[in-house]
């Protein structure tokens, strides 16, 4: 197998720190929606709660279904944009008796009935770029342009999740981050504060060559770095041919993170303990001196104002 080509390794991490820049950057529209969502719903149906977890128990046995989740079923029912999605939602995937709470869990477990396949997911529905582009195509209540989220979910999977080479060239890194700050400025999103963050930092991948040092002095960023090494085994699954050349790129792309984040980190230098002592002296030789001027000046202030104002 050839060698890793180190630059577009480093291109392939830019756009795996990206996806996660703009996972977070989605998070307060994604939660105001959800929350909003939640609350007109509510007003809608009376006040319950379920204790049984109907959805679990009966799955899609809909008569045995309790009133309250039931109405919950129907209220979002009719937030579906295809009638072919809402009829394949697997309801036993899915926790109804969380939805009457104004919780975040209760908005992620509503928002699993307009995600596909959310028994593949390996993290949480608004943690995977992915499951949110889901989201936003199946739920009425999102309208971002069909365009913008093809692009993105397109560089997602070729780009990141089907990229058994973890190779990207400039051009391609370009067009990948390009595509999320287009999701991130569409109006309703880009009005957030979490997106404005997540912006700055992409349009920083966008316009360094490699990944910007400056960047990973900043211990989010660091932890991020680390948050796309271990989620790294999520990438879609190999074909047989595939794993023997996704070996060898896997190995150095843990090794070029850790690289990193070991480059990045500003180690303390401690002093032995000699060398202490002797600091710990050499203030003291400089600091009574001081205190003595000090107290000089304040005995002649107090002299000029005999009131002490203005001595705290």
């Amino acid at each position: 197998m050839a060698p890793i080509d180190l630059n577009k390794l480093d291109n392939f991490i830019s756009f795996a720190l990206g996806l996660r820049f703009c996972v977070s950057g989605l998070q307060d529209f994604i939660l105001d929606t959800m929350e909003t969502t939640h609350q007109t719903i509510l007003q809608r149906i009376p006040k319950g709660f379920c204790n049984k977890n109907c959805s679990r128990k009966y799955g899609n046995f809909l008569s045995q279904w309790c009133n309250i989740c039931r109405q919950w079923k129907d209220e979002l029912g009719k937030l579906c944009r295809y009638k072919k999605q809402r009829d394949r939602i697997n309801w036993k995937e899915i926790d109804t008796i969380d939805f009457p709470y104004s919780t975040p869990d209760s908005y992620e477990a509503i928002s699993k009935v307009f995600v596909r396949d959310v028994h593949q997911l390996r993290q949480g529905i608004y943690q995977d770029l992915g499951a949110v582009i889901s989201l936003f195509m199946n739920m009425k209540t999102f309208s971002i342009d069909n365009q913008i989220m093809a692009d993105v979910q397109r560089h997602r999977n070729n780009s990141f999740a089907h990229n058994y080479l973890v190779s990207v060239d400039e051009t391609e890194k370009k067009l990948c981050l390009q595509s999320l700050i287009r999701m991130l400025k569409v109006p309703d999103i880009f009005c957030k504060e979490s997106a404005k963050v997540a912006v700055i930092l992409i349009e920083e991948l966008l316009s360094t060559k490699g990944i910007p040092t400056s960047l990973l002095q900043h211990q989010a960023a660091r932890e991020t770095l680390a948050l796309v090494r271990e989620n790294f085994e999520q990438l879609a699954h190999c074909t047989e041919l595939q794993t023997v050349a996704f070996a060898s790129a896997r190995n150095a792309f843990k090794e070029r993170i850790d690289n990193l984040i070991l480059g990045s980190t500003i180690k303390q230098q401690r002093l032995p303990k000699g060398q202490t002592v002797r600091f710990i002296l050499k203030c003291i030789c400089i600091l009574i001196p001081l205190f003595g001027m000090l107290y000089i000046l304040s005995n002649f202030q107090m002299q000029l104002d005999p009131s002490n104002e203005g001595i705290y």
